[in-house]
């Protein structure tokens, strides 16, 4: 499922993030250096989304049900390492506009 994010937010630097919402996901856009990536906010413990008012310092997010944190530099899980990291998704930039093909939704759009 193709998605159009926009064009590229002028507060996005390479220490920044931004949170958007894309095909019904909650996703923190990030660059470094001319690559855009997104990563999708939602806890593996039991699926909460993590907005942006559950980021800290040093991009840790928390969950707000039962405090999993994850480290969004990475994607992993500080609480549970055995975790599969937070899904992440390459953003490209064309034609002025950022754009990130997502997975369908599990049970059928």
């Amino acid at each position: 499922m193709l998605c159009c994010l926009g064009p590229p937010p002028p507060q996005l630097d390479d220490r920044g993030f931004v949170v958007v919402e894309a095909g019904g996901r909650s996703l923190l856009l990030r660059r470094k250096e001319r690559q855009f990536t997104a990563m999708e906010l939602i806890c593996a413990h039991q699926g909460a989304r993590l907005g942006e008012e559950h980021i800290g310092p040093n991009l840790i997010a928390t969950c707000p049900r039962h405090g999993w944190q994850y480290d969004l530099r990475t994607g992993r899980c500080k609480t549970r390492p055995e975790y599969l990291p937070l899904p992440s998704y390459e953003v490209h930039l064309q034609g002025g506009e950022l754009w990130v093909d997502l997975p369908e939704p599990r049970g059928g759009a």
